[in-house]
């Protein structure tokens, strides 16, 4: 929830308390009384109950959307609402309440960071950027799908200690790869990179067993 629409939410039912005095209950908010009419209460208290459902509204489908603070005009992943089967398929474009389409372009820094519901995940091919430890220490996350033709970069510690992956394979696409990408992950057995190698990229993640190096990679 927005934190922001959440305290406005909150103004406008402290400010619409003095509209309702009358006999009855007797509330106190910082410092200050007010006497309401029962009935009207219900009633505002229903009121605000709407309209903090309302705010619910940038959860879609089990994940969490927010404007892009670098770019209003987009969307990013912002983390997990209620997932049961532990997927993670982002949407390519969200809708606002008021009908604007926007692009989804990535996930944010530490969206999922230490969340154990994600299980696995499937990076389309419009994400620009997987965020900063966005799925560090998620140590039930089995599985990473990155759509071929995605060109996104990968942030420093983004899936730092993932101890549950086996095996990952990076496309040829993605040319931007941070610091210790996929450090410590203890399960990881087998990586195949066709895009770019990054520093400390598989450091600590002492049962590699197989990696496979594409033609395309020309510096390591």
């Amino acid at each position: 929830m927005d934190p922001t629409k959440l305290s406005s939410a909150i103004t406008n039912f402290v400010g619409h308390l003095s509209t309702i005095e009358g006999e009855g209950v007797k509330i106190e908010i910082e410092d200050v009384e007010y006497s309401i009419d029962a009935e009207k209460l219900d009633g505002a208290i229903s009121n605000m109950q709407i309209e903090l459902g309302n705010l619910q509204t940038d959860v879609v489908e089990s994940l969490v959307y927010e404007k892009n603070r670098e770019n209003p005009a987009e969307y990013v992943v912002t983390g997990i609402g209620n997932v049961s089967s532990g997927k993670i398929t982002p949407l390519k474009f969200y809708t606002s309440e008021d009908g604007t389409i926007y692009p989804v372009v990535g996930i944010d820094q530490y969206a999922f960071y230490c969340s154990n519901d994600a299980v696995e995940v499937k990076i389309p091919e419009n994400f620009t950027v997987v965020g900063i430890a966005a799925f560090q220490d998620c140590n039930n996350l089995k599985s990473v799908h990155f759509h071929k033709d995605c060109g996104t970069m990968l942030s420093k510690y983004c899936f730092y200690r993932c101890n549950a992956l086996k095996e990952i394979t990076v496309p040829a696409s993605i040319t931007e790869v941070g610091d210790s990408v996929f450090r410590e992950c203890q399960s990881l057995e087998k990586a195949t990179i066709y895009g770019t190698i990054g520093v400390r990229m598989f450091w600590g993640s002492e049962n590699l067993k197989e990696v496979y190096i594409g033609d395309e990679v020309t510096s390591i």
